[in-house]
């Protein structure tokens, strides 16, 4: 097997396809992330002007078996960052192919992330369980195998929960009372101003995050291009500020599970 970076006009189209015969059977694939996928490792992005971004194939023979981007973003520049993974099972040390072409393009960096997708905001994790249920809108899906590829790196685990509609309804109306807090106002975002409320919520995942192992500062540019995708899925309601004295001190992105 060989790893072979891609530069051609037609880069793109040959990484999508490897993806594409991966889950061509799978059931509970979805693809729901594939315009953000295409935002993140496009040229023309706002990502793109402090990041480096290059794609890879691997080739068994004439066969394209797996793919890989390798990513360096300046306002994260510990870590290269080895995103959208995609492969077929079976292949071995398929780590030792990555790290060849990361010690060959990004000599003077020495720390490695397996995951993320450019920016958390952007899509970060492997699945490691339940793999035969259709994924939450939002959350990454992979075969069942992928994470064994990585068994040499540390592993961060995180958890999500689900809960029943009546769980969280109950759960909120025990913080009802915060409502009466002096100067606190709660308002859903206003579409018609949605560069002014995105720039907004960049603001306050800035100041949230700043002390997550991998948060790399966000423009308000970066969070306008993400949001522009899922303009006609969103209404107003689906992403809540409240602020204290007009001052905005939190936000609450929700939506439907649209898988």
């Amino acid at each position: 097997m060989i790893a072979e970076l891609i530069e051609s006009k037609s880069a793109h189209k040959i990484f999508a396809k490897v993806a594409a015969d991966i889950y061509r059977n799978n059931k509970y694939f979805r693809g729901t992330d594939a315009s953000v996928e295409n935002l993140v490792l496009s040229s023309g992005s706002t990502f793109s002007k402090h990041a480096t971004v290059k794609l890879f194939v691997v080739r068994d023979g004439n066969n394209l078996v797996a793919r890989f981007a390798l990513i360096h973003d300046q306002w994260l520049p510990d870590y290269v960052q080895v995103a959208y993974f995609e492969a077929q099972k079976g292949l071995g040390d398929i780590f030792s192919l990555i790290k060849k072409e990361i010690y060959k393009h990004f000599t003077r960096c020495h720390k490695v992330v397996v995951g993320l997708n450019g920016h958390l905001n952007y899509g970060a994790g492997i699945l490691m369980n339940r793999f035969d249920e259709t994924p939450v809108f939002g959350l990454p899906y992979n075969p069942c195998y992928y994470a064994d590829y990585f068994k040499e790196l540390h592993c961060r685990k995180m958890a999500t929960f689900r809960l029943t509609v009546e769980a969280y309804a109950a759960w909120a109306a025990s913080y009802s009372v915060q409502k009466e807090m002096e100067g606190l106002n709660i308002r859903f975002m206003d579409k018609q101003q949605i560069k002014a409320e995105s720039a907004v919520y960049t603001l306050l995942n800035n100041q949230a995050f700043t002390n997550h192992p991998y948060w790399a500062k966000r423009d308000k540019e970066e969070d306008l291009e993400l949001f522009y995708p899922f303009r006609f899925l969103l209404d107003n309601e689906n992403l809540i500020f409240a602020e204290i004295n007009n001052k905005p001190v939190g936000f609450f992105l929700w939506y439907p599970d649209f898988n």
